[in-house]
């Protein structure tokens, strides 16, 4: 046999206000703290998070190039939580709606003189095929003499995804042909995005 308690509000004897109230839609509102003494579950935390990675070198020309090859999602040790991200040629789309934090980081080298290094992240607000502008540029220089010389860089970005036409992609920028460090079993050339909560 079952049973069924139905109020609209919850309250101590000894208070002077409502603890709990429910709607005619089942939301309930705690106007103070909530403590759980077991495992909450449905209450939030993360429920969105990717992880990329290009899992062979880059050899980026001078000038501009999009990253367009060998992107894999992360299968180290990392589980997509939801949905996770669209992709196609290095286009990567949200598929929800939302806050979205982007982190990416960027491995370089070269053998020889000095070059500066740098990766972007543009952005289109009106699908795949749509205008897409710079929202971060990071870099570093790379000053080698007879020997190989590191450099390493990248950024974040929060980015408002009000529809789902959001999409980005990644562009290197160099001033000579350079190489970007990658690899199939490490996140050199990569990113992360994790979202934040609605937009």
């Amino acid at each position: 046999m079952t049973s069924k308690l139905i109020v609209n509000s919850i309250r101590h004897t000894g208070a002077s206000a409502d603890a709990i109230t429910m709607d005619a839609s089942g939301n309930v509102t705690f106007p103070a703290n909530a403590t759980c003494s077991g495992t909450a579950t449905g209450f939030g935390g993360i429920t969105y998070a990717d992880s990329w990675r290009v899992t062979a070198d880059i050899s980026a020309a001078a000038g501009s190039n999009d990253v367009t090859a060998n992107w894999e999602r992360d299968d180290n040790n990392f589980e997509l939580i939801g949905t996770g991200l669209s992709h196609s040629s290095g286009v990567f789309g949200f598929q929800e709606t939302g806050k979205f934090l982007i982190r990416n980081r960027f491995v370089a080298y070269q053998s020889s003189t000095r070059r500066y290094v740098g990766v972007q992240l543009l952005l289109s607000t009106n699908g795949s095929g749509g205008s897409f502008s710079t929202l971060i540029e990071s870099y570093d220089a790379i000053n080698a003499s007879g020997q190989n010389a590191f450099c390493a860089g990248g950024g974040q970005k929060i980015i408002d995804a009000t529809t789902t036409d959001f999409y980005f992609k990644f562009r290197t920028v160099v001033i000579d042909t350079t190489i970007f460090d990658c690899n199939t079993d490490q996140n050199r050339f990569c990113f992360d995005v994790i979202k934040l909560g609605d937009t």
